[in-house]
Order: C-alpha cells, then structure tokens, then sequence
C-alpha cells in the first residue's frame, strides 16, 4: 500500500462537532473519481511517503482548491495502491472565513481546468 487515507470528524467554530463528516468509500478509483465532481477524501485524513509526492512532481499550482483532488487522481493514474481505514483520525474546523466555504463556486472553476488535464483518462473510462 502506497497511501492509506481514513475519516475525519468536522466541527465548527464553537468547537461542536458537526453533522457532516468525511467518511470515504472505502475503495477509491479512477473510475469513481471520474467524471470529476467532488474528492470523497479528506486530504488531511491521508498518509503517504514523500518519495511519491516528488515522484508526481508535487501539487498542481494552478490549482487553488482541488489540488488534492488532482493529487489523488495523479496518484492512481501512476499505478500507486491506496488503502482505507476505517477509523476517525482527524477533526477538521469548518468556520465562515476560510477559504473553502465557498468550495462549490471554486469547484466549478477548477473543473473545467481538471477536466481539460485528464480528458485521456476520461475517455479511456468510457472503454472500462
């Protein structure tokens, strides 16, 4: 296994845990990842060796928000192996000013982009 990503429990400003949570499937694919939505993982819910992020050349800069969903993705396409564990390991604070509380506007603008740099991988999922 070259990456193993789990859950995460969100919370919010007054330090209350909120209803939504990241619970991955526990089997992640290109094939599930595309057409490109939405990243089932929790980035900060992932571990992965460092040889591999320079392997991939590290994240995209073009991207602001969905670098890791781009991360992932690249990852797979190369083959690597990733595992689910089904354990709660990372509470994320979700408040108004951070960056992605406008995450579906910032979504749509990235898709365009992420589409347009896997549009092989996309066709060939047509073939799967």
């Amino acid at each position: 296994v070259d990456l193993v990503y789990a859950n995460a429990i969100c919370f919010n400003e007054n330090d209350i845990a909120s209803a939504r949570q990241y619970k991955p499937p526990a089997e992640i694919t290109i094939k599930a990842l595309l057409p490109i939505i939405t990243n089932p993982v929790n980035f900060e819910a992932e571990l992965f060796r460092r040889d591999m992020f320079v392997d991939i050349g590290g994240f995209d800069t073009n991207l602001g928000y969905t670098e890791d969903y781009d991360f992932l993705i690249n990852l797979l396409t190369k083959g690597y192996k990733v595992k689910y564990i089904d354990k709660d390991v990372v509470w994320y604070r979700h408040h108004p000013r951070q960056i992605t509380g406008n995450e579906p506007a910032m979504r749509r603008n990235e898709q365009k982009y992420l589409q347009s740099k896997y549009m092989d991988v996309i066709v060939n999922q047509i073939k799967w």
